[in-house]
């Protein structure tokens, strides 16, 4: 039988199966027998009754994960909370920044300049630099629409003018223009 990897559990999942372990390891039943019977390791079931064995009921619970709250972080409480508000009630544009909507470097740019928050902001800029993504999930904020129209790249693209390609790039020889303008559109019959 495959040995069930314990991390695929949930805590309460895994509190329960510890709990079975130390209560069959109680009744006089051996690791391997522990470990059949479980669906765990023979290491695994010896791991707990060791936990068990230092630190008692405490020892079958998880610890908990994570840092603690506020720990590392690059603003305080009430800088996120005005940047918060700055992101959820204006655009960049707005705020003087060359972004039309809100990116993470609109943000990290809107965070190094208001509150002089220095160095890369690669990371959170509401954690230290040791972070390695910014988490804006939790401003859960509709962010606005930019106040100005965008212009398509399409639209706002300059148009051809009408002199030949010799006048508009002295460069380009005025064989090429002429070779170009009487190529065929046909495809082409025969091998290359």
């Amino acid at each position: 039988m495959q040995a069930t990897d314990m991390r695929s559990l949930s805590r309460d999942a895994r509190h329960e199966r510890r709990v079975q372990v130390i209560r069959l390891r109680q009744s006089g039943r051996s690791y391997d027998d522990i470990a059949r019977q479980t669906g765990l390791s023979r290491t695994g079931v010896f791991d707990i009754c060791k936990r068990w064995k230092l630190h008692g009921e405490k020892g079958l619970y998880d610890a908990p994960g994570g840092r603690p709250a506020g720990e590392g972080r690059a603003l305080d409480l009430v800088q996120e909370m005005t940047m918060r508000e700055v992101v959820a009630s204006k655009t960049p544009d707005e705020m003087q920044l060359p972004w039309a909507l809100w990116t993470r470097a609109a943000v990290g740019e809107l965070i190094r300049q208001y509150c002089a928050v220095a160095g890369s902001m690669m990371g959170s800029p509401f954690r230290s630099k040791a972070s390695s993504d910014m988490d804006l999930s939790s401003w859960s904020e509709q962010r606005p629409r930019p106040s100005r129209a965008i212009k398509s790249p399409i639209t706002s693209r300059p148009r051809p003018s009408s002199s030949p390609s010799s006048e508009r790039c002295p460069a380009f020889p005025a064989t090429c223009a002429s070779r170009r303008s009487t190529r065929s559109n046909a495809p082409p019959t025969g091998p290359r």
